[in-house]
């Protein structure tokens, strides 16, 4: 996953005579530390009584980290996910039907900490559900 990509040109002055400018194309893709699959919490249609179970997995470019939060102080919704230090984690949400309309357009903050620099980056996935 990509957040922001641009293209465009670098020009260069050069003390050439046949070449007093040179024009050098250049791409910068930039990416998140971490990257959330799927990006987002969605529930889908669920009918009343019924609990449903969503799984997103975090991971990195190599640093090892650990999920030190989970903000989602929202009724029906529950949390479980992996413990420790490394470069992928997994969350798992469930849903209870009863609670779905309360859900939706809101969102879970995720916070982590890398293992050796102990930087703090957090991590907002929205979420989308609605009852049946």
């Amino acid at each position: 996953m990509i957040a922001f990509r641009i293209a465009g040109h670098l020009s260069i002055k050069t003390n050439l005579e046949d070449a007093p400018k040179v024009v050098i194309p250049i791409e910068l893709a930039i990416e998140p530390r971490v990257q959330a699959r799927p990006g987002l919490l969605f529930v889908g249609e669920v009918e009343k009584g019924m609990k449903v179970s969503r799984v997103i997995k975090l991971s990195t470019r190599g640093a090892s980290f650990r999920i030190s939060a989970v903000k989602a102080e929202i009724a029906g919704l529950a949390f479980s996910c992996t413990e420790g230090y490394s470069d992928e984690h997994a969350i798992t949400f469930t849903v209870c039907g009863d609670d779905v309309n309360t859900l939706s357009g809101k969102s879970i903050r995720v916070i982590l900490e890398t293992d050796i620099t102990r930087e703090v980056s957090e991590i907002t996935l929205p979420i989308y559900a609605f009852s049946k």
